[in-house]
């Protein structure tokens, strides 16, 4: 199953660390593409922002509140942010996670 992606008409995505520099490129790229499966992103502090048109929250459990349809993750954050973005995912109900982060210490992907 090594890279493979499970995407499907029903699939709506939330970008942890949004307005970093590759995720919003990918963002952007992305929504010429497929439009419709990015819903929203968050990065800590830039709540309220956009990028490439989708809305920027601070925290998961905010982003639902307004958009209950995100169904997966797609974590774009430092290697040392990689764990709580994902246990915050998780926490929120998100059960489908890609994280694309590089480097990501051994102990954290345990």
């Amino acid at each position: 199953m090594k890279g493979t992606v499970y995407l499907n008409e029903n699939t709506r995505i939330i970008v942890m660390g949004i307005t970093g520099r590759e995720a919003s490129q990918v963002v952007t790229e992305s929504e010429a593409l497929y439009p419709g499966f990015v819903v929203a992103g968050v990065t800590p502090g830039k709540g309220g922002t956009q990028v490439a048109n989708k809305p920027v929250y601070n925290t998961v459990k905010e982003a639902l509140q307004k958009h209950p349809e995100i169904n997966t993750g797609l974590v774009y954050v430092p290697p040392t942010s990689v764990k709580d973005a994902v246990i915050e995912l998780i926490d929120a109900g998100i059960k489908l996670i890609y994280i694309v982060t590089e480097h990501v210490p051994i102990r954290d992907t345990v």
